[in-house]
């Protein structure tokens, strides 16, 4: 079966929009940083006999929608991405600016919230008690934010940006079976 691969209309705009805000040296740094991420995952399905149906790259980065997996499986194919981006670390010393965007992308991509890889690999290991994990970690960053924003004076600012995750947090769309890694 061959994989499907397609990328959302609004991604184009998306792009545009960051070659007019970033300096090209930092997007290309990006963009290498989170395809390295993704090759990752793609590595680590194939690795682990999978079979990838389609690749969708959006906005919010890209989705992989895979054939099922054991449990061990998924989970290696969902921690790989972040994982292999951290060992980019490793070669900071001749690609800085790729090493900092993998760095700063595979610490994101492990915050416990279920769009990201960190939250996929709760929802293996813990299940439908994901959610309830996922909603105490929220509460806990909400607290540290308020304490840290009074502290730094910065206003509402953190609240907004855990806002932002709780939001990105919202939609769970793995199907039984199959496996999701972003």
């Amino acid at each position: 079966m061959q994989t499907k691969f397609d990328i959302k209309p609004n991604t184009y705009i998306y792009i545009v929009l960051l070659l007019f805000l970033v300096p090209l040296k930092w997007l290309f740094a990006w963009v290498f940083a989170a395809g390295f991420h993704e090759i990752c995952h793609w590595l680590a399905v194939r690795l682990c006999g999978g079979e990838i149906y389609s690749i969708m790259i959006g906005i919010g980065g890209a989705k992989m929608e895979c054939g099922p997996m054991t449990k061990k499986k998924r989970l290696l194919a969902v921690l790989f991405g972040p994982l292999g981006g951290l060992l980019l670390v490793l070669f900071a010393r001749w690609i800085p600016r790729v090493a900092l965007c993998s760095w700063f992308l595979s610490l994101y991509n492990l915050l416990p919230l279920l769009q990201l890889d960190g939250g996929r690999a709760l929802e293996i290991l813990f299940g439908e008690k994901a959610l309830v994990l996922q909603k105490i970690f929220l509460i806990v960053l909400s607290i540290v934010a308020i304490y840290v924003s009074v502290i730094l004076r910065l206003g509402l600012l953190p609240l907004g940006i855990i806002a932002a995750l709780w939001l990105k947090s919202r939609n769970f769309p793995c199907k039984p079976g199959g496996c999701k890694v972003q």
